[in-house]
């Protein structure tokens, strides 16, 4: 927010730094709710806090309140604020507003905010859905959302949340996993300094030790990095490297320097560095490179002809739109060509767990909207609660994405044998068992589609399109297999909707 080219303006600036409220989009289940107070840039404008009051503007009477009486002079504060599930009984199945309301001092004079204090944009409650039953879904899979930044991604124009924070509202929202992705050309930087490279990585390592603390049984953090790489015409693409031991360098795109776009890295060198136990996903690979982007950063598009070390797409992210509908069909394509690779989801939150608020022309415009919030894109992965076994269930593709529908598919063969998502089915005759599951809170699925996929075909078989008349439909349908392909399940309504990674049947597949 503070951020201007030398000798210009800034039509949002504020002599101020950012104060930002936040919570989780859903609370799910039994959890406490965690409100998170961010504190940006207090050491160029000090400030004093007094106190948070929250309370729900339909019922004055819901009231809770927050001592703080502290001052601040520091490049970041945050500080997180429960209310106990025990004061939300009776709420479950709806949707409450809280405002958040800070009271402050700057410059000796007394002031308060509701929920930011950023120009240009709404002072809007907080939503949160109380949730009255878990994310729909086996019990077999766990969430995340693999594509988030914390506030090592600090720059002339966005800044994460707090490890710390990020944990507890993921925690919170529902989710059982959660990498942290942040830019690789912020990663190199000296804290508090966008452009200022510090070689022995402080901000790198200061994510790492974080991810450590704030790991925990019920919340497993991982750590991930999204490096700015090289595509096949020397133009700078998003890369999500996860648990890969060392940082890898990527500022082709970071503006740090002007006229310097050249990536250091390409695509292929990055593949061929990374551990093999490294999960490698091509970060929003069809979503559309504004004009603006692609002048002044070469930002550039993925192809989907890659390596096959890529394990695959993130086409999800943060929210159903062209960039979504374009990576299901390219994927769609390359599979029937006989390449084995996946599909992922994630939010690309920029510490935006409520709304969306980011800069939208730098020095000018403010923008807000609801995607882009943490948990507003999905990976259900089926694995146990450890990270190692999360890492390798997403290498070999057994998880679907999805904004909130649970699926399960399985194909049986004829010795009763059990193949679940990204595994190879073996045997002459097979049976599919497929199921969509939905509950209140995301709505009725206006389609489920079983589809298959014969390798060298032009489009895929669809082998079931149904309406679902309630929270859950089941489907079992026999075959034989008359070549290799694949079999995939999706379910669809005009808000939500979820895709299966596919089941193969025969071995003629990259």
């Amino acid at each position: 927010m503070h951020y201007r080219f030398r000798f210009s303006f800034n039509l949002y600036k504020k002599r101020e730094p950012e104060i930002i409220m936040d919570a989780p989009k859903r609370l799910d289940q039994g959890q406490d709710l965690p409100i998170t107070l961010i504190v940006k840039d207090s050491h160029l404008y000090p400030i004093s806090l007094e106190a948070l009051h929250l309370f729900e503007p339909r019922d004055r009477g819901r009231f809770w309140e927050f001592p703080l009486q502290r001052d601040l002079q520091q490049q970041i504060f945050h500080q997180i604020f429960e209310i106990k599930a025990e004061d939300l009984q009776g709420r479950q199945g709806e949707k409450i507003s809280l405002e958040a309301v800070l009271h402050y001092r700057i410059r000796g004079k007394k002031r308060y905010v509701f929920t930011h204090n950023l120009r240009q944009l709404r002072h809007d409650p907080l939503q949160i859905y109380i949730a009255s039953q878990k994310i729909p879904g086996h019990e077999s899979y766990l969430f995340g959302d693999i594509h988030v930044h914390s506030d090592a991604t600090d720059d002339q124009v966005e800044f994460g949340a707090p490890v710390e924070c990020l944990a507890a509202t993921a925690k919170a929202f529902g989710l059982q996993f959660q990498p942290i992705t942040d830019h690789s050309y912020d990663l190199d930087d000296e804290p508090a300094h966008y452009n200022l490279l510090n070689p022995n990585l402080p901000r790198w390592k200061k994510l790492t030790a974080e991810i450590e603390k704030f790991s925990s049984s019920d919340m497993l953090l991982i750590r991930g990095e999204e490096v700015s790489a090289g595509n096949h015409r020397g133009e700078n693409v998003h890369f999500l490297v996860i648990n890969h031991s060392e940082y890898i360098p990527g500022s082709g795109d970071s503006a740090e320097k002007w006229f310097r776009f050249k990536p250091e890295l390409s695509i292929s060198q990055i593949v061929e560095k990374a551990d093999s136990k490294a999960l490698l996903i091509a970060a929003h690979p069809a979503e559309p490179t504004p004009f603006l982007q692609k002048l002044l950063l070469n930002r550039g598009a993925w192809t989907f002809q890659q390596p096959d070390r890529l394990n695959g797409f993130q086409i999800l992210n943060g929210k159903l739109d062209i960039g979504f509908r374009e990576g299901r069909r390219q994927w769609i394509k390359q599979l029937l060509l006989g390449k084995k690779q996946f599909i992922y989801g994630g939010s690309d939150a920029h510490g935006n767990f409520n709304r969306y608020r980011q800069i939208k022309i730098p020095m000018l415009t403010l923008l807000e909207k609801d995607e882009h919030t943490l948990g507003s894109g999905l990976t259900a992965v089926m694995a146990k609660a450890n990270p190692e076994s999360i890492l390798e269930a997403m290498q070999k593709g057994r998880c679907y994405v999805t904004t909130g529908f649970g699926l399960w598919l399985t194909l049986e063969n004829e010795a009763g044998q059990i193949f679940h998502l990204g595994e190879d089915a073996a045997g002459e005759g097979l049976t599919i068992r497929a199921r969509v599951l939905s509950n209140a809170e995301f709505g009725p699925v206006e389609r489920c589609r079983l589809s298959m996929g014969l390798i060298g075909e032009a489009e895929e078989q669809e082998l079931i399109s149904k309406k679902m008349e309630n929270d859950e439909w089941q489907a079992e349908l026999s075959f034989s297999p008359k070549g290799p392909g694949y079999i995939r399940l999706e379910a669809w309504s005009a808000t939500e909707a979820a895709l299966s990674n596919p089941i193969w049947f025969g071995k003629e597949h990259c």
